[in-house]
């Protein structure tokens, strides 16, 4: 057993721990198969933890293009010599992504590939027009990858949030993926949130359906209608409260609204968009609540409205703020 360094993993270990996600992946999993598995992830931390990342990578390989993919799978050869069968390519290219990504310590123009292939700065928003006819808004510090195939639409959420108004289409799902879950397109026009290692969903319109990627077990699901949202992480997949929809896209538009919300919650959300975020008090400012449409393309002009509106003192030192209570 080789200890793990660093930025590094035993490579027969992420090889070992890729032949397990595809038989984790399969369309029926035996309970034979989850046990040997759990088994496998006991002999030592280090395989649970490289399987936990492995699941997380797995569907990146999918969004590659194509030539992305070949060098992958030549990279990752020895694997898929050892694990014959309908699951030997899946199975390298997991192999490759961690490879050539940097897991083992390597690096190679196919790295890059695997870099998102749209990102916005902070404070910066995006909108991609896609060629089934749907549109994506990507939302400040994000980062994200798209596939469309016939019969499979895809996007890779690797960071911070997306607004997806989805084109109909019946033959190939819309599905909107994270290292925590996956997101399935039931109708229209929802949004995906990457943050602090879960992922959050909240319907505009029509319905998705909201799946957490399970290690050793079928993943979770929800189905959500209007206004509802959900979070899927490590401890699963919950409820949390009902929202205007049309409210919480307004990000979309450069808005930032707040319908009696908690400051601090507002104040989050406002220094996303921020160079320099704003200092505050959580406990001081605990008690306070506010109720506005704030600009997120001026952000020093919406923190004067908050502290107009809420008689919070604003103190500034060159581009630094500190919002606090007066007195």
């Amino acid at each position: 057993m080789k200890v793990e360094a660093e930025g590094r993993a035993d490579p027969d270990i992420v090889a070992q721990a890729a032949a397990w996600v595809v038989e984790l992946d399969g369309d029926e999993v035996s309970p034979e198969v989850v046990a040997a598995c759990e088994a496998w992830c006991q002999k030592h931390p280090l395989h649970r933890r490289t399987l936990e990342r492995m699941r997380a990578l797995d569907g990146r390989f999918d969004s590659l293009d194509g030539r992305a993919r070949r060098v992958l799978q030549d990279v990752a050869a020895p694997a898929r010599r050892r694990k014959r069968g309908v699951g030997a390519v899946a199975a390298a290219g997991l192999v490759g992504v961690l490879v050539v990504g940097g897991w083992l310590g390597l690096q190679s123009r196919t790295f890059r590939a695997l870099s998102p292939q749209y990102e916005t700065a902070r404070g910066e928003q995006r909108t991609i027009a896609l060629g089934d006819g749907s549109t994506l808004v990507l939302d400040t510090a994000s980062a994200a990858s798209v596939a469309l195939t016939a019969d499979r639409r895809r996007v890779e959420l690797f960071h911070g949030q997306v607004f997806a108004q989805v084109a109909p289409d019946r033959d190939a799902p819309f599905v909107v993926r994270t290292a925590s879950g996956q997101v399935t397109a039931l109708g229209t026009a929802f949004i995906v949130r990457e943050q602090d290692g879960a992922t959050f969903v909240t319907v505009v319109e029509s319905r998705v359906r909201a799946c957490r990627r399970a290690l050793l077990a079928k993943p979770a699901c929800l189905e959500l209608g209007p206004g509802e949202q959900a979070r899927l992480g490590r401890d699963g997949v919950s409820r949390l409260a009902a929202v205007d929809g049309r409210e919480a896209s307004a990000w979309t538009t450069g808005w930032l609204e707040a319908d009696d919300q908690p400051v601090v919650e507002v104040l989050d959300a406002l220094n996303r968009y921020r160079a320099h975020p704003v200092d505050f008090d959580r406990k001081a400012l605990s008690g306070v609540r506010v109720t506005g449409s704030y600009p997120l393309k001026d952000t020093d002009r919406a923190l004067e409205a908050i502290a107009g509106s809420t008689g919070l003192r604003i103190s500034r030192n060159g581009d630094a703020a500190v919002l606090r209570p007066a007195g």
